[in-house]
């Protein structure tokens, strides 16, 4: 059974597809794309049903539903995954939930604002989240990460004890129901993200590359390690920061989570601004350190 409402974008949408929707797969293995790969899921044309408890049904709603009902949920499923990425969680889709505000005002378009799918357990417990947003390839619509392309890595929650297989093939099906999508497109798909199964075996990938990395360890600080860069190398960066100076001052949005909900502050404060940066540096830094 699906029931449906307003599409996403066009305020808070839903859409419930039962758990004879999934398809379930075995024998998943990981090989296919390297790290940073672009890959499409296109619609299966006869998936075969499979009942799975982990998958009562899908609920496909707007990114500020999402944060309303389900924030708690969603950070707590986020930190329960080790390989999660930051551009999963609920504060990273909230400040690209505030873009999208900022951009609709210029646009007649909604047709790429962002939405969230929800799977939920016959309990009623959340076990998965995927945070997607419309993008349009040469006339086709399809769903691709949030915060497209600005996201870094692309990837799907899903808790650990979960049937990984059943709700990736809910997701597929539900967003399918839709009606309005030609298939998905992911890009900088990580070798350990909980999607790269599905990936490897059943997606086809379009280009695959490796993440580029700057080893720092034999520089006593970042000023030791920039004075190697080329002269040229060095010009372009000035360049490139006098630019962006002259555009405008810079802001910095915050999202975090308090008490269930997403606390927002978009701070212009030269000081303030700084102070965010720094800290988002630091976060990074000890969260690459615990990878």
């Amino acid at each position: 059974m699906t029931e449906r409402s307003a599409e996403p974008g066009a305020g808070p949408s839903l859409i419930s597809v039962g758990a004879d929707t999934a398809r379930k797969r075995r024998g998943s293995t990981q090989v296919g794309t390297s790290s940073g790969g672009l890959a499409r899921g296109l619609w299966k044309a006869d998936p075969r049903p499979a009942p799975s408890a982990d998958v009562a049904y899908v609920q496909i709603l707007s990114l500020d539903e999402a944060l309303h009902r389900y924030a708690a949920d969603w950070a707590e499923l986020r930190g329960s995954r080790p390989q999660a990425t930051f551009f999963q969680s609920p504060g990273w889709c909230a400040c690209v939930g505030l873009w999208h505000e900022e951009a609709a005002a210029d646009s007649s378009s909604r047709e790429d604002a962002p939405f969230v799918m929800i799977a939920h357990a016959r309990d009623d417990r959340v076990t998965a989240v995927w945070p997607l947003q419309g993008e349009r390839h040469l006339g086709c619509l399809f769903a691709v990460a949030m915060g497209e392309p600005f996201t870094q890595y692309a990837d799907i929650l899903v808790a650990c004890d979960a049937d990984e297989d059943a709700i990736i093939y809910a997701f597929l099906e539900a967003l399918r129901s839709l009606g309005r999508f030609s298939g998905v497109v992911l890009r900088k798909v990580r070798q350990d993200a909980i999607c790269r199964p599905y990936i490897a075996e059943d997606a086809m990938v379009f280009g695959q590359g490796a993440a580029p990395a700057v080893d720092f360890r034999p520089f006593a600080n970042f000023d030791a390690y920039h004075r190697t860069i080329k002269s040229k190398t060095r010009k372009n960066l000035r360049n490139a920061r006098n630019r962006l100076m002259r555009e405008g001052a810079a802001v910095a949005s915050e999202a975090r989570t308090v008490d269930g909900g997403v606390d927002h502050k978009v701070h212009r404060d030269p000081a303030a601004v700084a102070e965010v940066a720094q800290r988002a540096f630091r976060l990074r830094a000890d969260y690459l350190a615990l990878r």
